[in-house]
């Protein structure tokens, strides 16, 4: 599209055209002295198109168009003496999260000294994304208010000329080390607009709130902040107080700090009592995962290696001997620690093999054993996989020595009631009791599916 303009015509104003149409190419003749142009509310709905022939245009205002959709960034390239560009409800932002080529857009306006982009939705990667390299050190003014980022750019911190910066209306809610330093720079030499931000008066950014007080409330003084409660308080009223805040704030550290600890502290001690008493639990279930990651597979149904896994203590091993030989003897297969155990496996894990691999479990209860803490271990074990694996009928204890249920384990008189006990004969205490009787007892219980 070309239009010829009279060779005197220095401001062109197109306001509220409604073109409601995709901005096309536009070249102009005899625009040399324009240096004004308004292109407000044309309501395009892309910004694809490219305008030429205006190459001393200083004043350019294109608000309130739709260049979200598309937008061309070389579309300001015929304008190389442009100092005021006015670019507001455009929605940029979502122009430059939709073409990451828009770095370049502002590149050739290099005498740029007053920049609007308010109401353009950009947020902290979009306007991060708005090269301004080449205005460092000609940009007098900069509006990026009524958008949607939390954070002071960065390349603020590279102005040179800056003499108004309008960041109001944003979503800042604090100021960061490398934000303050920003600031910090800007103080007698800039006005800085920061009002309608929803600042957050709170314990986690005190250091803010001492810095903002040290500012002398140059910027801060008339605005308001959230305080912790809710409630929005100015900063100046906030700073007379300043002192007894931050005490409270430390007195609240360490309450929670206080409550944290004490809530760890309880929290071990539970977890220590609930391990203590439930410790072979624990262990029998860490043991199972241990031989499933062994690739060991459980045996299946009524199929087992051993009739019968004989528990005993060492002291006992004469005695041991002679059982086990009476039980062979009988065609029972048993699994006794010395013969079957694998050697340089876990004892717990060998434990745990031979209750699996066997039908029955005898312990062999005698004065020795119940001073052994492998006994307990192995009566632990059994009593839970009698549990897990629904085999409650499992355990043959057999009473050697005389003693007493009292004197019996805590772990053996949970389940006493399910066990099968058979006494060893002793003549002058079962004077009917015989050897073979005790034996014919065993062979029985172990007979039993």
């Amino acid at each position: 599209m070309t239009i010829s303009l009279p060779k005197s015509l220095e401001t062109v104003d197109l306001l509220g055209i409604n073109l409601k149409m995709p901005l096309p190419n536009i070249t102009f003749i005899n625009g040399d002295n324009v240096w004004f142009l308004t292109c407000r509310a044309f309501t395009l709905i892309e910004c694809n198109g490219y305008v030429s022939g205006l190459k001393n245009l200083r004043y350019l205002d294109v608000s309130e168009n739709r260049c979200g959709n598309m937008i061309n960034e070389y579309i300001f390239q015929g304008f190389p003496k442009l100092e005021f560009l006015i670019a507001t409800h455009s929605d940029l932002g979502t122009a430059f999260r939709n073409n990451n080529r828009l770095d370049i857009l502002l590149k050739p306006l290099k005498n740029l000294k007053h920049l609007d982009v308010s109401y353009n939705n950009f947020r902290n990667t979009d306007i991060a994304n708005l090269n301004v390299q080449n205005q460092y050190n000609v940009l007098q003014s900069f509006n990026c208010s009524n958008n949607a980022f939390n954070q002071v750019p960065s390349f603020f911190r590279h102005f040179t000329n800056l003499s108004f910066i309008d960041i109001s209306y944003n979503n800042v809610s604090t100021f960061n080390r490398d934000e303050r330093d920003i600031i910090d720079s800007f103080i007698g030499k800039a006005k800085l607009v920061l009002v309608g931000n929803p600042f957050k008066c709170s314990c986690s950014n005190l250091d803010f709130l001492k810095w903002a007080k040290q500012t002398k409330a140059y910027y801060f003084g008339h605005l308001y902040c959230q305080l912790e409660s809710g409630e929005n308080t100015t900063f100046a009223d906030l700073f007379v107080y300043l002192d007894r805040f931050e005490n409270r704030c430390h007195d609240k550290i360490w309450l929670i700090f206080s409550l944290s600890f004490t809530t760890l502290v309880v929290i071990m001690v539970v977890l220590v009592v609930v391990y203590l008493r439930y410790r072979s639990a624990f262990q029998y279930f860490y043991l199972r995962i241990k031989l499933r990651l062994k690739q060991y597979e459980e045996l299946d149904g009524d199929s087992y290696l051993y009739d019968v896994f004989i528990c005993y203590n060492h002291n006992d091993v004469p005695w041991v001997v002679n059982f086990n030989r009476r039980l062979t003897a009988a065609n029972f297969k048993t699994c006794l620690d010395a013969k079957d155990f694998i050697a340089g496996e876990a004892i717990a894990e060998n434990i745990l093999r031979a209750i699996d691999s066997s039908r029955k479990i005898i312990f062999i209860i005698t004065e020795h054993f119940l001073q052994s803490t492998w006994g307990n271990y192995e009566m632990e074990l059994t009593r839970m996989h009698a549990f897990q694996e629904g085999r409650e009928n499992m355990v043959i204890v057999i009473m050697k020595d005389d003693l007493s249920i009292h004197q019996m384990p805590k772990v053996l008189k949970r389940f006493w009631y399910k066990v099968t006990c058979i006494k060893w004969y002793d003549q002058g205490i079962q004077p009917f009791q015989t050897e073979e009787i005790f034996y014919e007892n065993v062979f029985s219980s172990l007979s039993i599916a």
